[in-house]
């Protein structure tokens, strides 16, 4: 198995429309900044080989998303 297998995928929208939080929201993964969002609210992370990791996006004008996830979650993570 290789290490591309681990890469989850995640969506940054905001709550009150739907529309994606482009080109600004963070990402950090057990607290380790790993990239930000691209132009359709879009990121990738590797989780660690922790059976689970502590996900938090911060966003300029907004509050601050932290929650716990298992590595193994399936699909694509939305924030909203």
């Amino acid at each position: 198995m290789s290490a591309q297998s681990t890469v989850k995928e995640g969506k940054v929208i905001d709550a009150n429309n739907g529309s994606p939080h482009n080109l600004g929201a963070f990402v950090f993964v057990d607290n380790i900044p790993i990239n930000s969002t691209d132009e359709n609210g879009v990121f990738r992370i590797n989780p660690s080989v922790l059976d689970s990791f502590l996900l938090t996006i911060k966003f300029v004008g907004y509050k601050t998303f932290t929650q716990n996830y298992p590595k193994n979650i399936a699909g694509i993570i939305t924030i909203r």
